[in-house]
């Protein structure tokens, strides 16, 4: 009984698209060409735009559209805890009594 319904579950869910999104689809299948054509015009205009590096607080130099990707990477994790740790210690050190 248990497998039937996860079957079921799973046909269901996988035929589970809109129209909306078949349009979608189909409009990006017919035109592939003009719509890449224009990513890469765009891409060539841009480039520079695309391409500009900032600076992270932990030190690293990284394009803008990476920096998320950069904050859940180990070196910035490692960092932050540092911080963490850091401000810790300097809280139990302090005494103003």
């Amino acid at each position: 009984m248990f497998l039937y319904i996860m079957d079921t579950y799973q046909t269901d869910s996988s035929q589970n698209t809109t129209d909306d999104e078949d349009e979608i689809i189909g409009y990006y299948e017919a035109n592939k060409t003009s719509i890449s054509m224009q990513k890469k015009d765009y891409y060539k205009k841009n480039r520079t735009k695309i391409l500009k590096k900032v600076k992270c607080e932990c030190g690293r130099f990284i394009t803008k559209n990476q920096l998320l990707r950069h904050k859940r990477s180990k070196i910035h994790q490692q960092y932050e805890n540092f911080l963490k740790d850091c401000d810790k210690k300097l809280d139990n050190s302090i005494n103003f009594d």
